[in-house]
């Protein structure tokens, strides 16, 4: 059995921007805004809001998440309140799309996409190499269906 999980970097990069996303709201309702009342309670909710998700939500959410390749099948278990698993089988894959963005070998920012026969498998946060890995696994096995 083979396990993967997230990337380290992408929790960080989220972590920040959650802040900086946080922080940049907070700035406009302090400008926009007249009433002092109305901005520290603004402000106070929406840092509150992007500390728990920060600094509690996201990083069990990384935890929970996991992917296990085993027997010909790929699992993914995720969430924080209620678990859940979700179980593909290789064969059954139709195709892949690998989902990237720019600088993603140092954020973490990737996406793998398996799409089968009545619905798609979506594995969020892997490293480049864990993908790579994932995808010559499914060519492999569609060869051997092949021939």
């Amino acid at each position: 059995m083979k396990k993967y999980s997230p990337d380290v970097r992408s929790l960080f990069y989220l972590r920040l921007s959650i802040i900086i996303l946080a922080s940049g709201v907070s700035a406009a309702i302090f400008v926009a805004v007249s009433n002092l009342f109305i901005v520290v309670g603004s402000i106070a909710v929406i840092s509150a809001a992007a500390l728990f998700y920060a600094l509690y939500y996201i990083p069990r959410y990384f935890k929970a998440l996991q992917y296990f390749i085993d027997y010909g099948e790929i699992v993914r278990r995720s969430g924080v309140l209620f678990s859940s698993i979700k179980r593909v089988r290789i064969d059954s894959v139709q195709s892949v799309s690998l989902i990237t963005v720019p600088f993603s070998d140092y954020t973490g920012f990737n996406c793998l996409m398996l799409y089968f026969y009545g619905g798609r498998l979506m594995m969020p946060f892997l490293r480049i190499c864990d993908a790579d890995e994932i995808i010559s696994l499914y060519l492999e096995m569609r060869e051997k269906n092949v021939s």
